[in-house]
């Protein structure tokens, strides 16, 4: 087992297409984690994307995308451990807890500018 294994799932107002797309985008990743490297080796186009993650810890991460209603289910994996440095349990934890809160941060972020101007119980317009 992984010592870092964060999933995190949040709905955004906006089709998959845009999703794909925007967090398809090395800035989107460089914002979220600077510390990794993201290699995809499997791009499975609206449906998500797949990436080698390399640096301060090495794994896997994954982007699922999941049309829902008038929007859609971001579905986001890092699966990775530390380097050999960085591995006492204490600084785990101090990782764990700095990645997911740089993702979940990242991913709201993204999504209030997505849904900017639209009342909360408001569908997508158009």
């Amino acid at each position: 087992m992984t010592a870092l294994d964060l999933a995190d799932d949040t709905f955004v107002v906006a089709p998959p297409k845009v999703l794909a797309k925007r967090l398809g985008e090395q800035a989107f990743w460089r914002k979220c984690w600077p510390q990794v490297s993201l290699d995809s080796y499997q791009d499975r186009g609206l449906e998500g994307r797949r990436w080698y993650v390399n640096g301060e810890v090495t794994g896997s991460a994954e982007l699922w995308l999941e049309p829902y209603g008038d929007g859609t289910v971001v579905h986001l994996f890092l699966r990775a451990d530390p380097a050999p440095d960085k591995a006492k349990p204490r600084t785990v934890d101090k990782l764990r807890k700095r990645y997911t809160i740089a993702l979940k941060d990242a991913v709201v972020g993204l999504k209030l500018e997505l849904e900017a101007g639209r009342p909360p119980g408001v569908g997508r317009k158009g």
